[in-house]
């Protein structure tokens, strides 16, 4: 897999219900890929263990660990938990499966940013990213009591990991604000460009 030897691992989230998409979302063609294969792309030069988190055998197809989400029906924060459950790593990116612009660079920058801090996520000035983020495994058990306890949402389980946002400035050598866009209904895949690397204007 090209993966280096290190103590950082990515957890990539597919076990959503992919409503808007009508279809399984990480599996839609983006640019002659699956969607999630891009994330996994940005991840492999960074990560010396994987897991893909999804309840649909298709993903196995890709040829990385799959497990099935361990909670049910409680959003992507039972996906966070099976995921650290299940890696072997400290360190983990944990990063959605619908957003194929993500760069190895920005998630490089971003693991710059944790320093010794437990958990970090991205966002803009328009917008937090809560699934473009770092978590340790450490952070498992408190994050476990968020669920049971029914605290579900995902700024919640990063504040209580003793995490906080990291705001991705415009000028940021290399960024573009665009790596960060959820794609989530076939209009939003329909709309990117492969051909020129942009959203169509009309």
């Amino acid at each position: 897999m090209g993966m280096e030897e290190n103590n950082i691992g990515g957890i990539v989230l597919a076990g959503g219900l992919s409503s808007r998409m009508q279809t399984e979302k990480g599996m839609v063609q983006f640019c002659e890929k699956p969607m999630v294969q891009w994330v996994l792309d940005a991840l492999l030069p960074l990560v010396s263990d994987l897991v893909i988190v999804a309840n649909n055998p298709v993903y196995a197809q890709l040829g990385y660990r799959v497990v099935k989400d361990d909670f049910k029906e409680v959003g992507p924060v039972g996906g966070l938990c099976t995921g650290l459950r299940n890696i072997r790593t400290e360190v983990n990116f944990v990063l959605s499966c619908d957003i194929p612009l993500i760069t190895t660079d920005l998630l490089r920058y971003l693991l710059g940013q944790l320093g010794d801090a437990s958990a970090i996520a991205a966002q803009t000035v328009e917008r937090k990213q809560p699934l473009v983020s770092i978590y340790r495994k450490s952070c498992l058990a408190g994050l476990i009591e968020n669920v049971a306890g029914g605290r579900l949402r995902m700024d919640t389980a990063l504040a209580s990991a003793g995490g906080s946002y990291f705001t991705f400035p415009g000028s940021f050598a290399g960024f573009d604000p665009k790596c960060l866009r959820n794609f989530n209904s076939p209009e939003d895949v329909a709309s990117f460009d492969c051909e020129a690397g942009n959203l169509r204007t009309h």
